[in-house]
C-alpha cells in the first residue's frame, strides 16, 4: 500500500517525508494463514496522518481512543469537552472565563497543555494563535461522525503544536447522509437549559445538513454565567469517485466568571465569588474539500477560513480584543502499490497557513503576521506477514512580523520511525522513536526585536496490544525529553525557554465486553513529569498529576434502559508556576457521574448526574489561589428523531 498525501498550512515551506508500516495487508496475509479463531478481531491499521481521506475509524493507530458520533448522542453527552472527559477518558480542567469550555492534557505538559494539543476540526486547525484553549464547547454533538484522540508527538503529519498529541473532530461529511432529523431540549441544574435541532436531506447525489443550537446557565459559582450558541450548515455531493463538500460552522459564546479563591475562601465556601471577568467569542469556519479517487491514487483538497474575534473586560480595568484569521490550503495525493513484491503506501502533502493575529488592550497593540508552509510524505509497507516498519518526517517553514517590524525565518523539522511485530492475530509489539516541535504563540512571543526558540520533543514509546473476543488491553510505555520547553516565568513575568524537561510512565487501557448488557473500560495512568536540568532539576512539572485512573461501566439491563457510571480519579499536583515546588500542593481528587438513559421508540430520555457525591475539588491553583471545579448538579435530556 503507497501511499501520497500533500499537506498546506501557513506561510512557510517544509519538506517531510515519513514512513509507516500498515498492517492491513499484513493482517489479509496472516489470515489465510492463520484463520482467526473464537472470533478474535485482528488489528487496525498502524498509519496515523491528518490525510486518511475516506478510511474510517478501523484504519486508526493503535494508541488513537476512537469516540463515535453516534455513541455521544446516544448517551446523552452534550458536548465535544464532556465527551472527551467522559467516554475519552481524559482528565478535564474547566475553563476560567465561566464557559463549559475544558482543557485537556495528553502528556504531562500542565499549564501549557493547550499550547501542546494540535486540536483539529477535520483538516481545519482549531488551536488558538494566542494562549487560549481551544473552543470546542461550540461544536454541535450532531455535527460529529467521530472524535479520534492521538496520545504522544505528530507532528509529522498535524506540524508544530502537535507535540502532546492530537484531537480531531471528523464531521459526516465523510458519510452518505439520509434524509431526518432530530431536536434536543434539557434543563438542569443552576439554570441551564438548551436546545438543539438537527436535519439533514437527500436528493440523489446530493445531501445537505443543518444544526442549529444553544445552550445557557448561571453556572455553579456565584456571577458565573453562560451562552453558549452555535450553528453550522454543510452540502456534499457524491458518486463512486468523487466527493465535494463544503462546512460552516458559526459559534458564539458570552460568560460572565468570577476570579480564584483563596484557600481558606474555598473551604468555606466553593460556590463564592463576584463576577471579576466579562467575555464574548465568535468564530466563523468555512471550509471546501474535494477529492477524486484514480487509478493513480486519490488526490484532495482542502480549503478553509476561520475568523475568531473576542474582547474581555478584567476587573473592570483591564480591557483587550482580539481579532484573528487563519487561511489554510491542503493538497494531497494518496497512492497503493507493489515493490518488490511488498505492498507499498505513500501519502505526500503540502501545507500551507497563513495567520493574522492582531490584539489591542490597555497594555498597547500587538500585531502578529505569521506563514507556515510545510511538505510532507509518508510510506508504508510490511516487510513481512509478521514485520511491519515505519519512519517519517516533515520539513515545515515558519515567517512571523512583530508590530514593530521584527522579523523571523526558520526551518524546522519532524521525524517518526516505527517497528511492529504481530506475534499473532490478536497480539502486536510497537516501538516508535519520534521528533516533535511547536512554536510560541503571539501571547508567548517576548516584546522587542526577539523570538523564542522553538520547542523540540524527543520520545520513544513501547506499546503492547492483546485483543480477544471480549475486548483488549492496550499498555503504553512513554519517555519523552523536552528541550526549549516554552513555559511562563512568574519571577520575571515573561515567557521563555526553559531548560530540559523529561516526562515519562505507563498508561494501560482495558475495555471488557462482559457480556451483551455489561461493558467496562479502564484507565490506569502514570505520568512523572520534570525538569531535568538547571535551577529546578528533578523538580516536578506544575499542574501534572503524577497518578490517573478512570472507570466507565454501562449496564444495560433492559433492552431500552441503560445506566453508565463514570469514576474518574487523580493525584496531587504542584500548583501553577511553582517551579521552585515549594507552595501548597493542589490535592488530589475522585468523582462519580452518573447517566440513565431511557430508549423510546423514537425518543431518547436522559438523565445525568454530576459529581454525585459533590465532592470539593480544585484541579489548577497559583500560589493559594484556587478555581473551584464544578459541585454536584442534574440535567434531563429528551432527544426525538424524525
Amino acid at each position: 500500500m503507497f501511499n501520497f498525501n500533500l499537506q498546506a498550512k501557513g506561510k512557510g515551506i517544509g519538506l517531510v517525508l515519513s514512513i509507516h508500516l500498515s498492517t492491513a495487508w499484513c493482517n489479509a496475509h496472516a489470515a489465510s494463514e492463520n484463520a482467526p479463531k473464537n472470533n478474535i478481531p485482528v488489528f487496525p491499521d498502524l498509519l496515523v496522518s491528518t490525510t486518511r481521506l475516506e478510511k474510517d475509524a478501523n484504519s486508526a493507530p493503535l494508541s488513537a481512543v476512537i469516540i463515535q458520533g453516534d455513541e455521544i448522542r446516544q448517551r446523552g453527552i452534550q458536548s465535544v469537552p464532556e465527551a472527551l472527559a467522559k467516554l475519552g477518558q481524559l482528565r478535564a480542567v474547566s475553563a476560567t472565563d465561566g464557559s463549559p469550555n475544558a482543557v485537556f492534557d495528553l502528556a504531562g505538559y500542565g499549564e501549557t497543555a493547550s499550547a501542546n494539543t494540535a486540536v483539529y476540526l477535520d483538516e481545519i486547525r482549531l488551536s488558538e494563535l494566542d494562549a487560549s484553549a481551544a473552543r470546542l464547547v461550540g461544536i454541535s454533538p450532531d455535527l460529529i461522525e467521530r472524535i479520534e484522540i492521538l496520545t504522544g508527538p505528530q507532528s509529522v503529519a498535524f506540524g508544530a503544536g502537535a507535540t502532546g498529541g492530537v484531537i480531531r473532530i471528523v464531521t459526516k461529511r465523510d458519510r452518505q447522509q439520509s434524509t431526518g432529523g432530530d431536536i434536543s431540549v434539557g434543563v438542569g441544574s443552576y439554570g441551564q437549559h438548551q436546545a438543539r435541532f438537527s436535519g439533514s436531506l437527500v436528493a440523489g447525489a446530493w445531501s445537505g445538513f443543518v444544526n442549529l443550537g444553544q445552550e445557557q446557565g448561571h453556572g455553579f459559582r456565584h456571577a458565573a454565567e453562560s451562552q453558549v450558541k452555535n450553528g453550522s450548515v454543510g452540502f456534499n455531493w457524491r458518486n463512486s469517485a468523487n466527493r465535494i463538500a463544503f462546512l460552516t460552522v458559526q459559534e458564539s459564546v458570552d460568560t460572565l466568571a468570577p476570579g480564584p479563591l483563596s484557600l481558606v475562601q474555598f473551604q468555606a465556601d466553593p460556590r463564592a465569588g463576584k463576577a471579576t471577568f466579562d467575555g464574548r467569542y465568535n468564530a466563523q469556519t468555512y471550509s471546501l474539500s474535494a477529492l477524486r479517487m484514480t487509478d493513480f491514487g486519490d488526490i484532495a483538497v482542502d480549503v478553509s477560513r476561520r475568523d475568531k474575534s473576542s474582547n474581555a473586560l478584567f476587573l473592570q480595568i483591564y480591557g483587550v480584543a482580539i481579532d484573528s484569521r487563519q487561511d489554510s490550503v491542503l493538497l494531497k495525493h494518496n497512492h497503493q502499490f507493489t515493490a518488490a513484491g511488498l505492498p507499498v503506501s505513500t501519502v505526500l502533502g503540502f501545507e500551507n497557513r497563513q495567520s493574522d493575529y492582531f490584539q489591542f488592550s490597555s497594555f498597547g497593540i500587538k500585531n502578529l503576521d505569521q506563514n507556515n508552509r510545510a511538505v510532507f510524505a509518508t510510506l508504508q509497507t510490511n516487510l513481512s506477514a509478521q514485520w511491519l516498519a515505519a519512519v517519517g518526517g516533515r520539513r515545515e517553514r515558519l515567517e512571523k512580523t512583530k508590530t514593530n517590524g521584527a522579523l523571523l525565518d526558520r526551518l524546522d523539522s519532524a521525524y517518526e520511525a516505527s517497528l511492529a511485530y504481530q506475534a499473532n492475530t490478536a497480539e502486536q509489539w510497537v516501538g516508535r522513536i519520534s521528533k516533535a516541535f511547536r512554536h510560541a504563540n503571539a501571547d508567548e512571543e517576548p516584546f522587542g526585536l526577539s523570538f523564542l526558540n522553538t520547542q523540540e520533543t524527543r520520545t520513544r514509546e513501547l506499546q503492547y496490544l492483546k485483543k480477544h473476543s471480549t475486548g483488549q488491553y492496550n499498555v503504553r510505555l512513554f519517555h519523552a525529553r523536552g528541550i526549549n520547553d516554552i513555559v511562563f516565568d512568574p519571577s520575571s513575568f515573561n515567557n521563555l525557554n526553559i531548560e530540559p524537561t523529561r516526562r515519562q510512565g505507563i498508561e494501560l487501557r482495558w475495555d471488557y465486553d462482559v457480556n451483551p448488557v455489561w461493558l467496562v473500560k479502564t484507565l490506569l495512568a502514570l505520568t512523572d513529569a520534570r525538569f531535568s536540568q538547571g535551577p529546578y532539576q528533578n523538580n516536578r512539572v506544575p499542574l501534572v498529576s503524577a497518578r490517573r485512573a478512570a472507570l466507565n461501566i454501562s449496564y444495560k439491563f433492559k433492552q431500552q434502559q441503560t445506566v453508565d457510571l463514570f469514576f474518574n480519579a487523580v493525584g496531587n499536583s504542584i500548583s501553577g508556576s511553582d517551579f521552585t515546588n515549594t507552595a501548597a500542593k493542589l490535592p488530589g481528587y475522585a468523582t462519580v457521574d452518573l447517566h440513565y438513559t431511557q430508549q423510546l421508540q423514537k425518543a431518547n430520555v436522559v438523565l445525568a448526574v454530576n459529581n454525585l457525591t459533590d465532592r470539593r475539588y480544585i484541579a489548577q491553583g497559583f500560589y493559594g489561589s484556587v478555581y473551584p471545579e464544578n459541585g454536584r448538579s442534574y440535567r434531563v435530556t429528551v432527544r426525538y428523531s424524525f
